[in-house]
């Protein structure tokens, strides 16, 4: 295949995510399949760098939850087309895993899905234990999957301090060593986050991308 034209695909694959159009991004993962361009590079120049150019956006504020949320349902649907041409296991591939919930009393959950989505399109493995999610839950999730990464979301000031004692319970229980803890949320700060002992904090949904990638 002439590289101008996969490259004109790989750029259709990206303005399809940004710009919210499934059929143009469809139609060119398709013909990417048919033209025998490898699956992962399909993957990697083309859906991975359309939800990190949306992602980018997102963080400036030239678009909002609408377009990520909708940007992620196109990235979904054109994966599902995409798997059965992946190498076996390329599709699981991870550079890290995450828990991710919201801390018990809150049961707010649209900034930790989002979160979610991001983190799984940048290559990481996310266990997203729900809402309203108990001390000892985060705990055992911990335990039971061992990740590299727990987030603690919160998005009420009155279950902020959950997300402290999520952390002191770490401490008690011999496991805070284990893992790096995020925290984020509407009224969660950078300040809040150095005050209970976090290791990084992230404001949306980009920057917990990137807070990830250096807590790694």
């Amino acid at each position: 295949m002439v590289e101008h034209a996969k490259q004109q695909l790989f750029d259709n694959i990206v303005s399809g995510i940004v710009e919210s159009e499934p059929e143009m991004v469809k139609n060119a993962v398709l013909q990417c399949i048919a033209d025998g361009v490898n699956a992962q590079v399909i993957l990697d120049d083309g859906l991975k760098r359309g939800i990190d150019n949306l992602g980018e956006l997102f963080e400036r504020q030239e678009v909002f939850l609408p377009q990520i949320m909708f940007g992620a349902k196109i990235f979904a649907e054109a994966m599902d087309i995409l798997k059965p041409h992946l190498a076996a296991g390329a599709e699981t591939q991870t550079i890290g895993t995450v828990v991710i919930g919201t801390v018990h009393g809150d049961l707010h959950d649209l900034g930790k899905n989002i979160v979610s989505i991001m983190l799984s399109v940048s290559g990481f493995q996310v266990i997203d234990i729900g809402v309203d999610v108990s001390t000892d839950a985060f705990l055992s999730a911990v335990r039971t999957h061992q990740p590299q990464i727990l987030g603690l979301s919160s998005l009420l000031t009155t279950t902020m301090l959950e997300q402290r004692f999520v952390i002191e319970s770490l401490v008690e229980a011999g496991l805070r060593e284990s893992v790096r803890v995020m925290v984020g949320g509407a009224p969660v700060s950078e300040r809040w986050a150095r005050e209970i002992g976090a290791d990084g904090y992230a404001g949306d949904a980009n920057r917990a991308t990137a807070v990830a990638k250096s807590l790694l």
